[in-house]
C-alpha cells in the first residue's frame, strides 16, 4: 500500500517462479548488503516468515546464485563498453569436471581513486567468462587479446600469477609494454611466507591446519 492505493501484484519474470521484487531484493542483499547468498536466502525466508507467506515460496542460495549469474551475462553482453581506463582483475574458476573459466572483472581508474575503503561489487563492472577445457600462457594471451580488442586494452592487470594467467598477461605486455602486472595481495602474502617458512619441519602441519580453517569459515 502507498499512499492509501493497493499497488498491482508484483510481475512474475518469465521463466522464473518468483515475481521481480523476489529477485531484486535476495540479488540486492549480496550486492549492496554484502551478506552471502545464504544469508540472502535465509533473511528472504525470515522476511516470509513476517510476512505470512510459506517460506518455501522464497529463493535458496543456489538461486539467488543463478540470478546473479544472468545479470552478470546480461552485464557482459550488453552493459559493459569500450573503455581504455579500466584496471582488469582476472582469475580462473574452479574446474567443474574439465571445464573451467577465466573471470575478468573492470574496475575503472576513476572509481578506484575515489575510493576510501575496500572495493564493493557495485565499483567492478563483468567483462568476460570464457570456458575453456585447457588453459595454458599462449590462450590466456590470446584470451586478453580478444577481449582487448572489444573493450579497451586494460591500465593494468591483476591477478594471482598462476603459471598461466602470469605467462599469459607477459605475452601481452610484449605488445603492450604500458600495461602494468599487479600481484594479488593475498596470494603474494602467500608466497613470501610459504618461501620464509617451508623448511621448517612445521610447515606441513601448519597448512594442513589452514585448509581446515578456510573450510570451515568457507560459506
Amino acid at each position: 500500500v502507498v499512499s492509501g492505493e493497493l499497488l498491482p501484484a508484483p510481475a512474475k519474470v518469465v521463466g522464473s517462479h518468483f515475481d521481480i521484487g523476489r529477485i531484486i531484493l535476495s540479488v540486492r542483499f549480496v550486492i549492496n548488503a554484502s551478506v552471502s547468498m545464504r544469508a540472502s536466502a535465509r533473511i528472504c525466508d525470515l522476511l516470509a516468515l513476517i510476512q505470512g507467506l510459506p517460506s518455501f515460496e522464497e529463493p535458496c542460495h543456489t538461486t539467488v546464485q543463478n540470478f546473479i549469474l544472468r545479470i552478470g551475462l546480461y552485464l557482459i553482453e550488453h552493459h559493459t563498453g569500450f573503455n581504455p581506463n579500466r584496471i582488469w582483475i582476472i582469475d580462473h574458476t574452479i574446474a567443474a569436471g574439465t571445464t573451467k573459466c577465466l573471470v575478468v572483472v573492470g574496475l575503472d581508474l576513476s572509481v578506484y581513486l575515489q575510493c576510501n575503503r575496500p572495493l564493493e561489487h557495485r565499483n567492478l563492472e563483468p567483462l568476460a567468462l570464457i570456458p575453456v577445457n585447457e588453459s595454458n600462457g599462449a590462450i590466456v594471451h590470446q584470451q586478453l587479446v580478444d577481449l582487448g580488442k572489444r573493450k579497451g586494452l586494460p591500465l593494468a592487470i591483476l591477478s594471482d600469477r598462476g603459471s598461466d594467467l602470469k605467462k599469459g598477461v607477459e605475452l601481452l605486455q610484449n605488445d603492450n609494454p604500458d600495461v602494468i602486472s599487479l600481484d594479488d595481495i593475498v596470494h603474494l602474502v602467500s608466497r613470501l611466507i610459504k618461501k620464509f617458512l617451508e623448511q621448517d619441519d612445521r610447515w606441513d602441519q601448519y597448512r594442513q591446519a589452514n585448509c581446515k580453517c578456510a573450510n570451515a569459515v568457507r560459506q
